[in-house]
This record gives structure tokens, C-alpha cells and sequence, in this order.
């Protein structure tokens, strides 16, 4: 959705008549580059849903010539639409983010191995009750392969 919108001059300018922030196009060579990807787009979700309910598009869509582009189209719309995408964002966002925490509290110029240990139980704890929360299979499947491994 990122790339097909910023890959067209007239789609990108039109998500900027709609939303007052820049859509991000996060390289691959941060790290972390998927959680602030996902956390941008959560931030432009009412932006994308505008867009797609714009006529302006859909003047768009009819004038593509090109059936990549007509395609690339139709996933956009979907997408921006698709209630079920946006809570898995979030989802992705909730469970990924003790993670993300404890890699940009690591990466600094100073020594902080002896607080990298204690924020790390406190990572492992927020992710299990993450994941206990929203699926208590997966976490005794998690467990159990984790004691396993463990042993």
C-alpha cells in the first residue's frame, strides 16, 4: 500500500491533500523497520480511508491504463477498508513493541549491559501477558516449546 501510493505522483499527492503527515517509507536497514512502518500507518489510517472514499481516486483508478496499476488500485482501497488489517496492525504493534523498546534502549553509545538484563525480564514479562491476553493457546504452545528447548 506504502510503496504502490509513494510509487504514483498522483496517488501520493492525493494522500497528501488528505492527511497533514508524511507517509513514511522506512528503510530496510533500520532496525525495527517493520514496527515503525506499522506505527506510521496506524498514525495515517483516517488519511488512507479519506483517499480511497475520494472521487478524486476514483477518477484515478478509471483513467489507469495499465492493469498493474488498476490492481494496485483495488489492494489500496481494500486495504485502507479492511477493519481486519488494521487490528491485526495493531495487534502486530502491541505484541512487537517491549521488543522494540528494548532494542532502542540498547543501541547507545554508553555501557548499559548490567540494566540490558533487567529490562530484558521486563520485556519477556510484557510479552507474555500480551500474549496470554489475546491467545492462551498460543502461549502454552509458546511455553511448552520454550521449556522443551530449555531442557
Amino acid at each position: 500500500m506504502i510503496k504502490f501510493i509513494t510509487n504514483h505522483s498522483n496517488t501520493y499527492g492525493l494522500f497528501y491533500i488528505h492527511s497533514r503527515l508524511e507517509l513514511l517509507k522506512i528503510a530496510k536497514t533500520r532496525f525495527a523497520s517493520y514496527y515503525l512502518t506499522f506505527r506510521s500507518l496506524l498514525k495515517v489510517r483516517e488519511s488512507f480511508a479519506s483517499m480511497v472514499s475520494s472521487p478524486q481516486l476514483q477518477v484515478l483508478k478509471e483513467r489507469s491504463t495499465n492493469a498493474a496499476d488498476k490492481q494496485g488500485f483495488e489492494q489500496v482501497e481494500e486495504t485502507a477498508l479492511d477493519g481486519q488489517f488494521w487490528a491485526c496492525v495493531r495487534q502486530v504493534l502491541e505484541s512487537t513493541k517491549p521488543i522494540y523498546s528494548m532494542i532502542h534502549f540498547a543501541d547507545i553509545n554508553k555501557p548499559v549491559i548490567g540494566e540490558v538484563y533487567e529490562k530484558m525480564n521486563t520485556m519477556l514479562g510484557q510479552i507474555k501477558d500480551i500474549i496470554q491476553k489475546d491467545d492462551p493457546n498460543l502461549y502454552t504452545l509458546i511455553h511448552n516449546c520454550v521449556c522443551t528447548w530449555w531442557k
